[in-house]
């Protein structure tokens, strides 16, 4: 009966077998080897924790079995009992020193206790015994590229593709480190060899194109791309990256006829930032090549394309205040083509706006005064009537905002924010960030020169990896211990302090664990929970509190929250540097001053840095083009 069993594991049939090892068993219960027999079969028909106790039965009967211990490490990593699979499988890897697969299993288990060096010698000694075997060396690559160990993955990938060239999943696994190398060419042979292999697969085929037009192979990508669409002619990814290589390649009318079918498979491309520069892109393109005119009709097959967007296009339900604003210009004299536009706009109707305006735009006619003024209330503030007028600032706005999370909760959720970094990298970062053109670095040098820098009190809200605070201190001139920082996320507090405690000057700061305030300049605290009487106890007041990039994060009732806990600091001037308009994980808000009034400060200064807000000319108006400044600098002071 144990032979059929035998017989029935061969051919990978795992409920046949047990029931003829359960009768050999039955015949003779003090056999060891029965037992490892159900086991096998157990594991085989997916039942672990019977497979399970069978083992532990054979073990119990003969507990040298190195095969028994290596089984009962499989049932138990197969029940999610890591711990104790990783002691069987240590024992049986003691037992028998030629065995790979226990240690092969022994290295998972242990990856997935976060066992991490422990799992690469395991997955060492496993390929050292076994070193033919490319799923080994698979797995093994796999895991280093986890563990960002990236010679050591990119060796055990290469070998596994060598030992098994016809791996589609080796090939791939092999161009994704290559990629994450920089080696994007290389990376994008690879995954040539793989669409070769797997020729019916259009994702091969679109990632390839990525990877080609990364490397700067645009005429080799839209090959590519095109074999990817032609594969899956509905996918709107596919032809929205076909339209970019076709750009690229200066093919304009190929690239708006891809673009324009991307829009009409998944018109929510065109809200995303990158889509929405393309679309300029290539409108501009198409008047380089065929005049202004062209270009109109170009963005008019855009919106043909994305349809009406009720919910972008509602301006009634959603932006009323932008709504009865467009209304009362329209109404005022003189009346003129853009006043058909606005009311086609109004209606409902973008596509009809947008033609009402191609039929009469006149080259350098300019706009009208009354289309100047700007709107200074509701979500739109701080855009002119013109800009207002234009159908596709609603579908950028439309894609601008994420519903059911606030900007803070995803700001906080993005896994960018909680990566660890070493001395050496934020010491790079910093140099990088130094060398760049930053205008807010300007500003807070001229402010702390026109006081007493030894005097001032600074604290940085929102101080991330610290690159402002080691500004202030070795280029302003400001004592360390009147610096201060915090930032919600505790990987980049640690970065500030291992980017500070790294200078060459001593930065006084605690190491964690410290008693918090006493003796901490930088420290993780959510400043809407402070106690600010206590910090003003032990630190004094503050006279500047710097926000890089911070009021974007909170929404409006978070935002006042905080400002006034700024002001319960005593704080005298705030620098706040933020975007106006943006995408992603902020919130742009055209002027910040009425949040800062209500917690008594005023505006002494204000920059708007970027792209000026006005248009070139007017027949120019309705194009998909960004006319809006990028970021605001303003500093408020105590009234």
């Amino acid at each position: 009966m144990a032979l059929l069993g035998m017989v029935e594991l061969a051919q990978r049939r795992g409920e046949p077998a047990l029931q003829w090892c359960w009768r050999a068993v039955a015949l003779d219960p003090v056999r060891a080897s029965l037992h490892e027999l159900i086991g096998r079969a157990g594991l085989m028909a997916k039942r672990a924790a019977l497979a399970a106790s069978a083992y532990r039965n054979a073990l119990a009967l003969d507990p040298g079995r190195a095969r028994a211990h290596a089984g009962l490490g499989a049932a138990l990593a197969d029940l999610g009992r890591d711990d104790g699979a990783v002691d069987a499988l240590q024992r049986a890897a003691t037992l028998d020193l030629g065995d790979w697969t226990c240690r092969q299993l022994l290295a998972l288990a242990l990856r997935r206790l976060g066992r991490n060096e422990e799992a690469i010698s395991a997955f060492a000694d496993a390929t050292r015994l076994k070193p033919d075997d490319w799923k080994l060396r698979l797995q093994s690559g796999h895991m280093l590229r986890e563990l960002d160990r990236s010679g050591a993955a990119l060796g055990a990938l290469q070998a596994a593709c060598v030992l098994q060239p016809s791996s589609v999943n080796a090939l791939l696994e092999m161009s994704e480190e290559l990629s994450r190398l920089d080696r994007t060419s290389d990376a994008a042979d690879a995954l040539a060899s793989a669409c070769d292999l797997s020729p019916a697969d259009a994702e091969l085929r679109f990632r390839l194109g990525k990877l080609l037009m990364q490397s700067g192979r645009s005429t080799s990508a839209a090959l590519a791309l095109t074999e990817a669409t032609r594969l899956r002619p509905d996918n709107g990814r596919y032809e929205q990256l076909l339209a970019e290589a076709h750009l690229a390649n200066g093919a304009v009318d190929n690239a708006l006829n891809y673009w324009c079918r991307s829009l009409r498979h998944n018109r929510e491309i065109i809200a995303r930032q990158r889509s929405f520069y393309f679309a300029q892109y290539l409108v501009d393109a198409v008047g380089s090549k065929s005049g202004r005119r062209a270009a109109l009709e170009a963005a008019m097959a855009m919106m043909d394309a994305v349809g009406d967007r009720p919910e972008a296009f509602d301006l009634a339900r959603h932006r009323p205040e932008t709504k009865a604003f467009l209304d009362a210009l329209r109404s005022v004299p003189p009346w003129g083509p853009i006043d058909e536009c606005v009311a086609a706009l109004l209606d409902g109707r973008p596509l009809e706006a947008l033609r009402s305006f191609a039929a009469s735009a006149m080259p350098g006619v300019p706009v009208p005064d009354k289309y100047l003024r700007v709107l200074e209330h509701g979500p739109d503030a701080g855009h002119p009537g013109w800009h207002l007028a234009n159908p596709f600032y609603y579908l950028w706005k439309c894609g601008a905002t994420t519903p059911g999370q606030t900007a803070q909760e995803l700001w906080q959720s993005n896994p960018v924010f909680n990566r660890a970094r070493g001395v050496d990298d934020l010491a790079a970062t910093y140099d990088g960030w130094l060398a760049a053109e930053v205008p807010a670095r300007d500003v807070l040098r001229d402010f702390v020169a026109r006081h007493d820098p030894r005097g001032l009190r600074i604290l940085d809200l929102g101080c991330g990896d610290g690159s402002w605070l080691y500004f202030m201190a070795t280029e302003c001139g400001v004592p360390r211990q009147n610096l201060f920082g915090c930032d919600l996320h505790e990987a980049r507090v640690e970065a500030a302090r291992k980017l500070l405690n790294s200078a060459t000057f001593s930065a006084a700061m605690s190491r964690a664990g410290d008693v918090p305030f006493r003796e901490t300049n930088i420290f993780q605290a959510d400043l809407l929970t402070w106690d600010a009487d206590a910090f003003v106890r032990r630190h004094g007041t503050i006279d500047l509190v710097t926000m890089f990039s911070v009021a974007v994060c909170f929404d409006d009732r978070q935002l006042d929250r905080c400002l006034m806990r700024v002001a319960q600091l005593g704080t005298r001037h705030v620098l706040e540097v933020s975007a106006l308009d943006t995408w992603d994980l902020q919130i742009g808000r055209p002027d910040l001053a009425a949040n800062f009034r209500r917690q008594g400060y005023r505006p002494a200064v204000r920059n708007l840095v970027g792209e000026p807000l006005k248009p070139r000319c007017r027949d120019e108006l309705f194009l998909p083009r960004k006319y809006w400044p990028a970021m605001q600098i303003g500093i408020y002071e105590r009234c």
